[in-house]
């Protein structure tokens, strides 16, 4: 754990209190439901009482989280607007329902910050995809994922640090020796999506790719994973020089 945000290479991201307040009121919920059943299980005449408080419980939760996720949506969407303005990059937007892309150049790189979503049982999880082409295509590739039970034949980089957090799958020692070797770099994969389920890091080639989970809108969160990956492609671009 790094002492400070100023120590750091990549910044904390700011709280989002709308996701905290529908999350507490879903867990309030659910606790009221369940000390009722717990409770009064020879006396279930309560929850025919509450048949109509209930009904206006469910649609008052509905309503209120629709109204939150819409706003986090406008938030989102107003400050990708404002980051994109000062960075000179665009949004586009095709419809209120759908999600933002930022799209353009950055510190001479093509690159695009888009949401997606993926199915994860009867839920749908939200990624945040950060990904900017290469100038200089590459045969490098790696995978870079948070380290999980899934994960126990990995293959090490012996960095003890490194592989407690991560796993990394790469094709090109030297590579992998110059990230470890350069101290923002080795440090920015230590802090990335620390908060996160799902972080990775993908190269295949062309692309540097970095998803993770959750609506990222933390203007200074956005420019320093930019400013990380162009550090990145940097150094994959050196090296893929010197090894011609």
């Amino acid at each position: 754990m790094f002492s400070s945000d100023s120590d750091r290479v990549i910044p904390r991201q700011r709280i989002k209190f709308g996701n905290i307040i529908i999350q507490f009121l879903l867990l309030l919920f659910v606790i009221l439901f369940l000390s009722q059943m717990i409770f009064d299980t020879n006396d279930i005449s309560w929850f025919a009482d509450l048949g109509d408080y209930l009904v206006i419980l469910f649609v008052g939760f509905f309503v209120l989280t629709s109204l939150i996720g819409s706003a986090n949506r406008w938030f989102q969407f107003r400050r990708w607007t404002i980051f994109a303005e000062e960075m000179g990059l665009t949004v586009e937007k095709k419809s209120w329902f759908s999600s933002p892309v930022i799209l353009g150049t950055y510190r001479g790189h093509q690159m695009t910050i888009a949401d997606t979503s993926e199915s994860r049982g009867r839920s749908r999880e939200h990624f945040t995809n950060f990904m900017l082409n290469l100038n200089t295509p590459t045969t490098s590739t790696f995978t870079v994922k948070k380290r999980s039970i899934t994960h126990a034949n990995r293959e090490l980089t012996n960095d003890e640090e490194v592989d407690k957090k991560l796993t990394i799958k790469i094709n090109s020692k030297m590579l992998l020796q110059q990230i470890l070797k350069t101290g923002r770099l080795r440090q920015g994969l230590l802090e990335l999506g620390e908060r996160s389920r799902t972080r990775d890091l993908y190269l295949n080639g062309k692309i540097l790719h970095y998803k993770e989970s959750g609506q990222v809108s933390d203007p200074a969160y956005l420019q320093a994973v930019l400013s990380y990956m162009i550090e990145m492609i940097k150094l994959i671009e050196r090296v893929e020089r010197i090894g011609r």
